[in-house]
């Protein structure tokens, strides 16, 4: 999907993680819980590729869930090495 449709659909989780709080129908850590996989992958492969020099800012396929969905070879590999 790429950021073309992860930045949308993040803020589209956000509003209605959000509105479901402001609306009384979760609690704030609700959200938050549900993400978790999705935000640790982003600041671990941030951290690893900024330690490792790399330029954070260019297009990459090395956070886990990037891996978790690509059909490159070697996807078999890194699949029973990951925690997909």
């Amino acid at each position: 999907m790429g950021d073309i449709g992860a930045v949308p659909l993040g803020f589209l989780a956000a509003l209605f993680g959000l509105a479901g709080w402001g609306g009384g129908i979760w609690p704030a850590w609700f959200p938050l819980l549900v993400f978790l996989p999705f935000i640790a992958d982003a600041t671990a492969t941030l951290a690893r590729r900024g330690l490792g020099r790399e330029r954070v800012w260019q297009a990459h396929r090395s956070a886990i869930t990037s891996s978790c969905t690509s059909s490159a070879p070697g996807t078999a590999e890194r699949w029973r090495s990951s925690a997909c």
